[in-house]
């Protein structure tokens, strides 16, 4: 796989990356700056080819990196089912060691907000559900942000 600031993604010089994947996913191990396109392709070899064409460049924009669960108030985030039917309401559960105000975001794996809804969290066991009316099946990512933190958990749709 090569990645590449520059479209035409050069063979050659610093300008582009190249690394050998083995698995169907790659997390690029330098530091991509945030808000900016990147550029990549695939070539394909195993042991009896090594001459194969390359694909085309596809590309896609660095995003700011999201913590998982840095939101200290909250514990044993869950969502459910999981995975769950298109249409077919997801249920957000978790406890809070204190009442605040959150914003909640679905996010489809592109990074696009699909769905968004303002929370009103009691201290204690909380339940909200995400209507998944109108979204495609993959995977999407539930962001719970308030002033303190944040915390996230991922969902796949069928």
């Amino acid at each position: 796989m090569q990645v590449s600031r520059l479209a035409s993604l050069p063979a050659t010089g610093a300008l582009t990356s190249s690394y050998i994947v083995t698995e169907t996913s790659l997390a690029l191990p330098e530091v991509l700056q945030v808000d900016r396109d990147y550029y990549w392709r695939v070539r394909g070899y195993n042991s009896h080819s090594f001459c194969s064409p390359v694909t085309a460049a596809g590309r896609f924009r660095a995003a700011q990196a999201m913590a998982a669960n840095s939101l200290e108030a909250v514990s044993n985030l869950r969502l459910s089912p999981n995975p769950a039917a298109g249409g077919q309401p997801i249920l957000l559960e978790f406890d809070a060691a204190e009442a605040f105000s959150a914003s909640l975001d679905l996010l489809a794996a592109t990074g696009q907000v699909v769905k968004s809804q303002k929370l009103a969290v009691l201290a204690g066991n909380n339940r909200f559900s995400i209507a998944t009316d109108g979204l495609a099946p993959g995977l999407y990512f539930a962001r719970m942000e308030c002033e303190t933190g944040r915390a996230a958990g991922r969902v796949v749709i069928r």
